[in-house]
């Protein structure tokens, strides 16, 4: 020891160990439980982010499947206009 210091009592050191080792045992756990939680976060985040990415191709595919109905439609409107066409100029005798 340096000039001016004091040699700390026993008593004390036993005191700093004691208390270095009752907070160990508060902190340990405590360090164990976040990490288990960082761990379960970032499975979460990955299971969002995959259920994310299938929702939006689902709704690409429903999209798909609602243009090409739209497009059925269409046809099949055109072709009933069509077949009333057909059939007024039939009737008409025109």
């Amino acid at each position: 020891m340096s000039k001016g210091q004091t040699e700390r009592p026993a008593w004390a050191d036993a005191y700093l160990a004691e208390l270095n080792e009752s907070i160990r045992a508060i902190v340990q756990p405590t360090h164990s439980l976040c990490m288990e939680l960082q761990c379960r976060l970032t499975g979460l985040e990955t299971k969002l982010a995959l259920t994310d990415r299938a929702i939006t191709e689902e709704l690409n595919i429903m999209r798909m499947e609602i243009i090409r109905i739209r497009e059925q439609l269409s046809q099949l409107s055109q072709s009933v206009h069509t077949f009333r066409t057909t059939a007024d100029t039939r009737q008409t005798g025109g």
